[in-house]
């Protein structure tokens, strides 16, 4: 009769043990699964990230997702430890998700044309190691006492006289986790979102360099008309957004100025420092606020009649603006920049003929450009979520 006990007894000890084991065996699977979703263009560098990944022990997996989609919302809904977002093989996205008291990690690594062919094994080595360090710093199960191993747990908590073993149901394909523990275990997805959105704004070091070529025009009440001149920019932009510009504008088309006594000629040109900031970025799209301060340039060139004598002037003039704009990533290194801005010179100049005033300029001084900007350097530009 202990013989036939003991039976029951070690069957469900050893089925106790191997549910424990395959809750194991799954939980570290998704600490090793990455989601990697690529671009169009890029399925080089995927291919090249999964097989550097399943070279390191890690096991990746694709995913259809929208590139636009928020990280989190898909490392939440596959269960993965992180996920890799492919743009082209020179710019990659990683997120990977919270652990113990290890907060959310979301960063944009950036390399040179140069430095493309080492790239997926950055990325990989990169995730390993955080992975690694999260896993070492999860907490430990509290309810264990020190030394005590695992199957002495499970052998206290099995019974003397356990129930009826009944066969287990055929397995069933994964449904993903139960709504209760998802709520438990994750965020609500709006939290996740406004996490993913903050991660796509928030980017902190880094440094690209950027040159920039396009049309500008300009206007200002008081008789001197539009003008429509071309502007070169060279800027320098962090990772958070801020930025400085060197802008310069001359002159292409301007209306003359009439009057009886003859007409004059007038070409504007201007130089100005900029400080900008990009407040709301997305991964496509930025928007900018700037403000500059420089000196504008004013040419005078009159043609008198028989009657009058003419004599070529040149203004020089303060000139402060602010401005708002949208800089749109067309592809990698190259993005299109529309602004406006609206400003004042200092002091304001007038022209005169035969002693009466026949026009001012610069109070107030509207601007419109349209530009393309190519990218000439960008030095591992990074973000971390909070």
């Amino acid at each position: 009769m202990r013989a036939g006990k003991r039976v029951p007894c070690a069957a469900a000890l050893l089925l106790l043990i191997g549910v424990t084991t395959a809750a194991r065996a799954e939980t570290a699977a998704e600490s090793r699964t990455v989601v990697i979703l690529a671009a169009s263009g890029a399925t080089t560098v995927a291919n090249h990230l999964r097989a550097e990944a399943a070279e390191v022990g890690l096991v990746p997996i694709d995913d259809r997702s929208e590139m636009e989609e928020a990280l989190a919302l898909v490392c939440a809904r596959r269960r993965a430890a992180g996920v890799i977002r492919v743009w082209s093989d020179v710019r990659i996205e990683i997120y990977l998700q919270a652990r113990g008291d290890t907060p959310a990690l979301s960063q944009v690594i950036e390399v040179g044309a140069g430095e493309r062919d080492s790239l997926a094994l950055r990325v990989v080595e990169e995730i390993r190691a955080h992975l690694v360090t999260r896993t070492a710093a999860a907490p430990a199960d509290p309810t264990r006492s020190p030394g005590e191993r695992p199957t002495q747990r499970l052998a206290a908590a099995a019974p003397d006289h356990p129930p009826p073993l009944r066969q287990q149901p055929p397995e069933q394909p994964e449904q993903g986790p139960s709504p209760t523990a998802a709520k438990e275990s994750t965020p609500p997805a709006e939290a996740l979102e406004a996490r993913a959105n903050q991660g796509a704004t928030d980017r902190h070091g880094g440094l690209a360099l950027s040159l920039a070529g396009g049309v500008a025009g300009a206007f200002s009440p008081g008789g001197f008309g539009p003008s429509l001149g071309a502007n070169v920019a060279l800027a320098a932009r962090a990772g958070s957004g801020l930025g400085v510009a060197l802008r310069g504008a001359f002159p292409l088309a301007t209306r003359d100025l009439s009057e009886r006594e003859g007409s004059i000629r007038w070409r504007p040109w201007l130089v100005t420092i900029e400080a900008c900031a990009e407040p709301w970025r997305r991964p496509r799209w930025a928007l900018a606020l700037g403000a500059e301060a420089g000196a504008a340039l004013i040419d005078l060139d009159p043609r008198a009649d028989d009657n009058h004598v003419a004599n070529r002037q040149q203004m020089a003039i303060f000139v402060f603006l602010l401005g708002a704009g949208v800089r749109a990533q067309v592809a990698e290194g190259l993005a299109l920049r529309a602004g406006v801005s609206l400003g004042i010179a200092s002091p304001r100049p007038v022209v005169r003929v035969d002693g009466h005033e026949v026009a001012t300029w610069g109070r107030p001084l509207v601007m419109v450009s349209l530009a393309t900007e190519l990218g000439l350097l960008a030095i591992g530009r990074r973000s971390s979520e909070p």
